[in-house]
């Protein structure tokens, strides 16, 4: 399997498509095809608090997003419309959610609301029949979402990311590549690794993110199987991942920053295998 990573800009069309049933931003290619992996969510069956719908509902949803983005939290964010007890059903989950995930909050946005449009723009959500409900990541990143008809409190809770996947997402939404440094303590070429990413950053002008990662850190081990790292090395592991999310190369030992830094600017057409050992997308 190849596997890269995509920016939140798809985000509009997997709504529209039907297929934003789990956690993006990863995807499957084949030859020249790519194809998104959606497995069948799991059916839960919750059962939905009794809500006052009289609450105003905010208005200044950019500031409530800063505010929450500030303070760390998780939003579930319910994009409402003309149909009011559909609007109850989706607030109903996302509350549900809220109460089981602790940090998190949640913010309602009309998207008829003139004032939303920026956002509505943002999310590509201008063509999807309301309600449904994103997930913003602590960092501010909208992740992925479910309409109404597939919306549980389990199924949101499963599309939040890890902390350093987080850090990961809010690098590529800001348009940065990033060095993935995965390794243990015990490894005797951490520093080295840490080393030439940043002489790379460096010769980038500063203008890319170093995201570091423990292979002992069980709430990052999903993850690091998705950048294909092989965890069972006993040398420290580099993901390159571009600015599209693609990820360009993985390197074992200390690499060459010049070739750290090479690869971090590529763009290519497809994805490569994430425990490739080479740079690709000639």
């Amino acid at each position: 399997m190849k596997t890269c990573l995509i920016s939140t800009k798809y985000i509009g069309f997997l709504l529209m498509s039907g297929l934003l049933t789990t956690a993006f931003p990863y995807f499957s290619a084949s030859g020249n095809t790519a194809r998104f992996l959606f497995p069948e969510p799991t059916q839960v069956n919750v059962d939905l608090p009794a809500l006052n719908l009289t609450e105003t509902i905010i208005s200044a949803v950019q500031s409530e997003l800063d505010k929450a983005r500030n303070e760390g939290k998780v939003v579930f964010l319910v994009v409402t419309g003309a149909v009011a007890a559909d609007n109850e059903k989706a607030i109903a989950v996302a509350v549900q959610a809220n109460k089981l995930k602790n940090n998190s909050a949640v913010i309602k946005m009309n998207r008829d609301d003139q004032a939303n449009k920026d956002l509505v723009s943002k999310f590509g959500i201008a063509g999807v029949a309301p309600p449904l409900i994103l997930v913003i990541s602590p960092g501010g990143v909208a992740v992925g979402g479910y309409q109404l008809d597939n919306a549980t409190a389990e199924n949101l809770l499963k599309l939040l990311p890890s902390p350093k996947k987080d850090e990961v997402l809010v690098a590529i939404n800001n348009k940065m590549p990033v060095f993935v440094i995965v390794s243990k303590k015990s490894f005797t070429d951490q520093v080295k690794s840490l080393e030439s990413c940043k002489s790379a950053l460096t010769q980038m002008g500063n203008n890319a993110k170093i995201v570091q990662m423990d292979l002992d850190d069980s709430k990052e081990m999903e993850f690091i199987n998705q950048l294909g790292v092989n965890t069972v090395s006993a040398t420290t592991a580099t993901v390159v991942i571009n600015t599209a999310g693609q990820i360009t190369g993985t390197y074992y030992g200390p690499a060459d920053a010049t070739i750290l830094a090479n690869s971090a600017k590529k763009v290519m057409s497809g994805c490569c295998p994430g425990s490739s050992k080479k740079s690709c997308g000639k």
